[in-house]
């Protein structure tokens, strides 16, 4: 069995550089941010095998939780349309335990993402881009593997009822990764997906109403 080795500095640079530009890019347009909490289900694979039944083959007692999280920041509307341009970092964690042991892989992501309001009370939001694993266990007989390279992203659907620039979403996720791990042999692939309920903090500019009234001319 396989857990994931960290070396975070440098992907946690990225992550401050990535916001840090959208900050500075915000001027021109207005801003964007949201940020909140999910718990759902996990789905974990190691080179097609589940994480899941592999542990419960040495435990029937382990137990599983899936918490994601996020946060988004960028600009918009744009074009006095109903979409906003963002900058987003988020991640979830798969989590298995009994009375005495834990492992947890941790997946995140880095990237560009694009939000649209098809409707003023409901938002699509898709992003995607660069995905690395870190782990916390208490097991002893795993192997470490560091995580090599990966890519994904994050696909979601909200409940935007406020209205004013702050307010809440109420909505569903469906978060995945497909990441290389290390190994001398032979490189091992990992899968890792998230389907979560969340609801997140959000301060935006509110669209124009005239973005969803058709063009009569």
């Amino acid at each position: 069995m396989i857990i994931y080795n960290k070396t975070t500095m440098k992907k946690l640079i990225i992550i401050i550089t990535l916001l840090t530009i959208a900050l500075f890019t915000v001027s021109a347009q207005g801003i964007y941010l949201d940020v909140g909490l999910g718990y759902g289900i996990g789905l974990s694979f190691a080179d097609e095998v589940n994480v899941s039944d592999t542990l419960k083959e040495s435990s029937e007692d382990f137990n599983e939780l899936c918490v994601s999280g996020g946060l988004k920041l960028g600009i918009g509307p744009i074009a006095q349309k109903p979409i906003y341009i963002v900058a987003a970092a988020g991640g979830f964690g798969h989590r298995f335990y009994d009375k005495e042991h834990n492992f947890q892989i941790n997946t995140y992501y880095i990237g560009p993402g694009l939000i649209y309001y098809p409707f003023p009370f409901m938002q699509f939001a898709l992003t995607g881009g660069y995905s690395f694993i870190t782990n916390e266990t208490t097991l002893t007989d795993f192997n470490i593997y560091n995580s090599k390279s990966g890519i994904g992203g994050e696909v979601s659907l909200a409940l935007d009822l406020s209205r004013s620039r702050s307010g809440y979403l109420f909505g569903v996720s469906a978060s995945a990764a497909q990441i290389t791990l290390e190994n001398e042999e032979e490189d091992v692939k990992m899968l890792s997906t998230a389907f979560s309920a969340f609801i997140k903090y959000t301060f935006r500019q509110k669209y124009r109403k005239s973005a969803y009234a058709k063009d009569d001319s």
